[in-house]
């Protein structure tokens, strides 16, 4: 009963954040490997057309992804449900898109390649379903990323993705200046430690390093010994579940249990071991402040930034293309409602 009145209450979000903008529909917007907030911005950018969402509604919707790929799937499908989407052009398309997979060799490794179209080819077998064009190729997307191989996944409806099992641990990559952290990176058999903050016994902030079943450590924080406050630095670690590749994937700091300062964010390692920026958050004492999502390519390259007053989205707001070209630039009030909107094209013409 909980569990459907949950999904009632993020089904009315949407809906009343429907009222906001038109429905487009660009699945390839949709970051599948994303952190849960970043993922949930990526669904609302490509089924909805905006990132314009309010810090409760992502936190809600965040906090329904777990390590089963499949419950991102699920929030792709609610957000499908939603009345902004369903009652959209998009939605009215053609279901006549299947999506298809074959097998594949690529160095000595047998994988699967997965394709959209409306008929089959050859003997290549299909996932159920017929959908439109852009639902069928964000599900072509959601399979390539979590089941490539054919010989490392279980079923395809019931998979659950293979992470790093050896003890051989990269150290994470960045390409910014980080703090260092003083959790060891693997810890056999999982479980947490307790550290004395620069080995002071005297030091009112301790370390918890908590790590992942598999040993990988997951995150460091620091916190007051006798409260249990987040008080420092914090370090989020991740995992590529198909790589030896352990990284940071975000960190910032903490005062008396409150963000402070800037929180990054970064995109999981490239083929070349290259971790970029993916998102910028900047916090007073709790109250964000501003928000800048960054491109994966090219890197560094803004894509949009959102300025809040008082926590609420207020000021202005701005989006870009990718050659840097402004694409949409919003004004609010402070009460967050909306006070001018302006478009333009790629090349520069105002729309």
């Amino acid at each position: 009963m909980l569990k459907n009145n949950l999904l009632t209450i993020l089904i009315l979000c949407l809906f009343l954040f429907s009222l906001k903008s038109l429905a487009v529909g660009h699945p390839e917007y949709i970051n599948w490997r994303a952190h849960p907030r970043e993922f949930v911005i990526s669904l609302s950018e490509a089924i909805f057309g905006t990132i314009s969402e309010d810090n409760t509604f992502i936190d809600n919707a965040a906090s329904r992804i777990n390590t089963d790929p499949n419950s991102r799937l699920e929030l792709f499908w609610l957000f499908l449900d939603a009345p902004k989407y369903r009652y959209s052009e998009w939605a009215k398309q053609d279901k006549e898109y299947q999506v298809y997979y074959k097998y594949v060799t690529s160095d000595n490794i047998e994988k699967y390649s997965y394709y959209v179209s409306k008929q089959q080819t050859g003997a290549d077998m299909s996932i159920q379903g017929m959908y439109t064009f852009g639902v069928a190729m964000a599900l072509r997307d959601f399979y390539a990323t979590f089941v490539p191989r054919s010989t490392e996944y279980g079923e395809m409806r019931n998979f659950v993705p293979r992470y790093l099992r050896s003890s051989s641990i990269s150290n994470p990559i960045s390409t910014n200046s980080v703090p260092s952290g003083k959790c060891p990176l693997f810890k056999k058999d999982g479980g947490s430690l307790k550290l004395d903050a620069n080995n002071d016994q005297n030091n009112q902030t301790q370390i918890i390093c908590k790590y992942y079943p598999i040993g990988l450590l997951e995150y460091e924080i620091s916190e007051l010994k006798i409260s249990g406050t987040k008080h420092g630095l914090y370090l989020n670690y991740s995992t590529v579940s198909t790589e030896n590749t352990h990284y940071l994937l975000e960190y910032g700091y903490y005062i008396k249990g409150k963000r402070d300062g800037v929180f990054k964010h970064y995109f999981e390692p490239n083929e070349l071991g290259e971790v970029q920026l993916a998102v910028i958050y900047k916090y007073n004492n709790g109250v964000k402040l501003l928000d800048e999502f960054f491109y994966l390519e090219p890197s560094q390259q803004l894509r949009a930034r959102i300025k809040y007053i008082n926590g609420k989205l207020g000021g202005e707001q701005t989006s870009f293309y990718r050659n840097g070209q402004m694409k949409e630039r919003s004004t609010y009030y402070p009460d967050g409602s909306g006070a001018s909107h302006e478009e333009w094209y790629e090349d520069g013409r105002k729309k």
